[in-house]
């Protein structure tokens, strides 16, 4: 009867650390303001996001969705989501692409982050961006 208890004890432990070490994804406007995210932003991809006052961007080696590397300006705002994914996000349109990126809020260590998917969100293709 111990050791099922204790086993109990190492179980749940178990889960409440694996959920603090996962990202919380931001589901409010409220909660991110274009303030926070104005700044140069690094990609463990490799890719840099520096942000402007006014919704203006530079970018260097940002991938679009078929993975195509771009650098050069472009426009940055907090879009309303869709209905089945966050209720707000990133929406980056580069000059040289005509399409819009959406890139989640997300939350971890108590920072904010940006995370760029590619792909079914399954496969955990993912570019995550920090503020420098």
């Amino acid at each position: 009867m111990a050791r099922q208890k204790t086993g109990a004890r190492w179980l749940a432990l178990a889960v409440v650390v694996a959920l603090a070490a996962c990202d919380s994804i931001t589901d409010t406007s409220e909660q991110v303001k274009s303030a926070d995210l104005v700044g140069t932003w690094h990609g463990d991809c490799g890719a840099e996001l520096v942000l402007s006052e006014g919704g203006t961007l530079q970018a260097r080696d940002f991938s679009d969705l078929e993975r195509h590397k771009i650098s050069g300006p472009g426009k940055w705002q907090i879009a309303k989501g869709t209905s089945d994914g966050p209720a707000f996000h990133l929406a980056v349109t580069l000059d040289d692409s005509p399409s819009i990126e959406s890139i989640d809020f997300a939350v971890k260590s108590k920072k904010l982050t940006l995370v760029q998917t590619f792909g079914d969100p399954d496969n955990n293709d993912t570019c995550r961006f920090s503020q420098v």
